[in-house]
């Protein structure tokens, strides 16, 4: 049986894919933002969870107007983080698992 070890929330905005993208971490206007960050990464350090349940807003980076679906469950061994900032190879690949219409599907 699975424990809960907690939920966090947080409030983003897309401009922190740039700002990850030209190496503003230290910079005053950004710094706090990812101090803030720290820690919550700490936190998942220590606890180093089995598994991590994402709820987000996909702002039509995988799914279209056309096809745009209420909620969606996604089970994979791994995804790319979809990045609306110009430079993707700063970002780390999360460990997922995806299912597509109830069936598995490769990744």
């Amino acid at each position: 049986m699975a424990n809960i070890l907690g939920g966090i929330a947080v409030s983003h905005t897309p401009t922190i894919g740039f700002a990850v993208d030209h190496h503003k971490q230290q910079d005053p206007a950004w710094s706090p933002i990812f101090q803030s960050f720290e820690p919550l990464q700490r936190w998942l350090e220590e606890k180093k969870p089995d598994a991590l349940v994402y709820i987000f807003n996909d702002h039509v980076t995988a799914f279209f107007f056309d096809h745009y679906s209420t909620f969606t469950l996604g089970i994979d061994s791994q995804y790319d983080v979809a990045m609306k900032a110009a430079d993707h190879a700063v970002c780390r690949r999360s460990r997922a698992m995806r299912r597509s219409q109830g069936t598995l599907a490769p990744a």
